[in-house]
């Protein structure tokens, strides 16, 4: 009687074991999704500064979260108007498990000014990129909210070039402005995280690709100047 109620425990033991781990693997499993609702969020960039000619510009900013993104994937956002696809926001973006970056933003195209409260678009994270020649079309689309992302002042834009504008991550970039204003630093960020300072009176710099980032193009910033000028350009990296 005794051996047979130790085997009862143990077998129940065995099953609570094999349930728990079950559990576990569901809960660590990639939440892949046809049309994401967390993770992703969208902006308007507006300006506050009164002297701006248009306080709700045509530039849209997408955020992604990657620690509300489980496992390894890509996110593809492709921007719907009037029922019909009206260009990418995002395709093929990385999303590395366990990846030092927590999140990746960058700036899109909304196709009008003017104040928006909303975005429809088409949103997917997959375990396997969209081919070259794939799309989103003939999905139905969610309405998102569009937040309002400010800044202070309409800034002068700048001409900013690469060399290369291609290329593994630890590659040299030179940088080379015109159109900024030489009486101050000028502060160049890529992917927002600033990676070299080009010295008051000079027009080029150069900074090395962050061994962090994953293959995908990369908004490389210069900002700098009195008056404060700005302008950007892309850097794609092809490899870690």
């Amino acid at each position: 009687m005794k051996t047979r109620t130790m085997n009862y425990a143990v077998n129940l033991w065995q099953r609570y074991v094999v349930c728990a781990l079950a559990l576990l693997v569901f809960a660590l499993s990639p939440a892949y999704a046809s049309q994401v609702t967390s993770g992703v969020s969208f902006a308007q960039v507006s300006f506050t500064d009164a002297s701006a000619p248009q306080k709700y510009s045509n530039y849209g900013q997408v955020s992604v979260d990657y620690t509300m993104l489980y496992g390894a994937g890509y996110i593809n956002v492709e921007r719907y108007e009037n029922g019909e696809p009206a260009g990418w926001v995002v395709k093929n973006l990385p999303v590395i498990s366990g990846s030092v970056l927590s999140g990746f933003s960058t700036m899109f195209d909304l196709g009008r000014s003017g104040y928006q409260s909303s975005l429809t678009a088409y949103v997917s994270f997959t375990p396997d990129k969209l081919a070259d020649d794939g799309s989103l079309k003939n999905q139905a689309p969610l309405s998102y909210r569009l937040a309002q992302a400010e800044y202070p002042v309409l800034a002068p834009r700048g001409t900013v070039k690469l060399n290369p504008q291609s290329g593994p991550v630890g590659t040299m970039v030179t940088v080379t402005v015109s159109g900024f204003p030489l009486n101050t630093d000028i502060v160049i960020t890529f992917n927002g995280k600033k990676v070299a300072t080009i010295p008051k009176g000079m027009d080029m710099g150069t900074f090395i690709v962050p061994q962090s980032s994953p293959p995908f193009s990369y908004e490389v910033r210069a900002a700098g100047g009195d008056p404060l000028t700005f302008g950007y350009a892309w850097f794609r990296v092809t490899k870690m």
